[in-house]
């Protein structure tokens, strides 16, 4: 290549033995390129990606050379009349060099996010073992079956058409996805248990609306094959009992239960649960009401039946109907939204964070005392219920000695940051309950803000340490 007149001329090839002249010889040196690796020009090595340079003057004597910045060296080819399209292959290099790298950087971060997360937090929950101290004696059960193994998730609030922004609905239904379909996998539960609030605006969709949000709880939260799943109804999916009708109730109960009354008892290897529609519990005779307290009634004495013939060891022939359901007695399970009569949380254990409330209102935050005291009666060895979005543990006085309540926290980041849920293993006379923790959204958002970060100071020590030793050049500061 030749420059202006006077100017110094440089032969780019990647041979050191060719030498070339200038116009005016007496002017300038006769220059040789001895290495050349220059990414872009015709002839340079796809391979070679140093810009190095070795150019000295043929003349005899000592000589003094010095090392120009890459900004120099830019400069200098500039007056040397280079193609403007080297110039800017010099600056777009490193780019074309760097983005594959920082896509698949990218990459592997929403990965670990939004996948390996959920199994790394999730990998610490195991089923819960059951201890001889809890055991029932005087109830029969096989000590070699395999207990009955639980999940329980509550308030999982999927939002309708008329709440939320859609990226609000994606990032939370994404990871009530991923933690459901993440402990599927690693537990792999025989029965799922979801304790109301399945829609955060069941009360206020149409037919078509519900029937659509239906159909995403339903990709959110598969049945597997031999998965059973029990649902009970919460305030948001019918309403409170002020606005609770029948056609809400109804459409409720027959895509989710057998039952119309929404209270069933429902048996899985010798272990009876009662599901409730805890809205339906107001004690004030309406019409769904009365209905739900009429099988509720039923379900009582199917309990009594069983109790008297495992008692005295015969069978009372107004009892031989009811026996079918329940022919082994075991204490009832109540699933159920709404929490037991409790005056505040204050005396709640393992709480994560809830408001320490003052008092509980009847019938808004817990069922009423007479409910509570009527649901007593059946006896049960257990109570779960959600509503309040966040865990307590609570032993309430029964007439036959003390029964255990839980109360789930939100399956939902939305209304929780650290939401869990339940593994329980259940046999017909011991159980035992452990709360598992999901991923927290904050510790998921600082992972990528931590992952981001360091990328970002990753690619400005590349690129500086590229801009200060990619190329020197060697130029004579005297002639001899």
């Amino acid at each position: 290549m030749r420059g202006d007149s006077g100017a110094a001329v440089m032969v780019l090839q990647t041979s050191d033995v060719d030498n070339v002249n200038n116009e005016d010889s007496q002017a300038t040196p006769t220059i040789r390129a001895r290495t050349l690796s220059l990414r872009g020009l015709q002839g340079a090595s796809d391979a070679d990606r140093d810009f190095r340079f070795a150019i000295e003057s043929d003349r005899a004597g000592p000589q003094s050379t010095s090392r120009l910045s890459l900004r120099r060296f830019q400069r200098t080819l500039h007056h040397m009349s280079l193609p403007p399209a080297f110039l800017m292959d010099i600056q777009g290099s490193f780019w074309r060099r760097y983005v594959p790298k920082i896509l698949l950087s990218l990459a592997c971060i929403i990965i670990y996010c939004e996948v390996v997360i959920y199994y790394l937090v999730l990998l610490q929950c195991t089923w819960p073992l059951l201890d001889s101290a809890t055991q029932e004696h005087n109830i029969r059960s096989d000590p070699n079956a395999a207990p009955l193994k639980v999940m329980m998730v509550a308030d999982t609030h999927l939002l309708g058409p008329f709440r939320g922004h859609w990226f609000d609905k994606l990032r939370r239904e994404w990871q009530m996805k991923r933690t459901f379909a993440t402990a599927m996998t690693l537990h792999q539960p025989e029965v799922v248990v979801f304790l109301g609030d399945l829609f955060d605006e069941g009360q206020w969709m149409d037919n078509v609306q519900f029937n659509r949000d239906v159909q995403r709880f339903k990709r959110i939260f598969p049945q597997a094959e031999k998965t059973k799943f029990i649902v009970a109804a919460g305030n948001h999916d019918v309403g409170f009992h002020y606005k609770m009708t029948k056609v809400l109730v109804d459409r409720f109960q027959r895509l989710f239960s057998e039952s119309d009354s929404g209270v069933e008892l429902i048996t899985v290897k010798g272990s009876a649960f009662v599901s409730l529609n805890s809205i339906a519990l107001e004690g004030d005779h309406c019409a769904i009401c009365t209905e739900a307290e009429k099988e509720l009634n039923r379900i009582e004495q199917i309990f009594n039946c069983s109790r008297t013939v495992h008692e005295r060891r015969a069978v009372d022939r107004s009892c031989e109907a009811l026996m079918a359901q329940l022919p082994h007695y075991t204490r009832p399970i109540l699933l159920q939204h709404f929490p037991l009569y409790r005056a505040n949380d204050r005396g709640c254990q393992d709480r994560d964070g809830g408001p320490n409330s003052d008092g509980n209102r009847e019938r808004w935050e817990v069922l009423s005392k007479d409910m509570t005291a009527r649901l007593l009666k059946l006896n049960p060895r257990a109570v779960f219920d959600g509503h309040s979005h966040h865990s307590c543990s609570i032993e309430h006085n029964g007439p036959q000695g003390p029964v255990p309540e839980w109360t789930l926290p939100s399956f939902n980041w939305r209304n929780k940051n650290n939401p869990a849920f339940v593994l329980s293993v259940f046999t017909p006379s011991n159980f035992a309950v452990s709360q598992c923790r999901m991923p927290q959204e904050s510790t998921v958002m600082a992972s990528y803000c931590v992952c981001l970060l360091a990328l970002c100071i990753w690619l400005a020590v590349r690129r500086c340490r590229r801009n200060r030793y990619q190329g020197f050049i060697k130029l004579p500061m005297q002639r001899s």
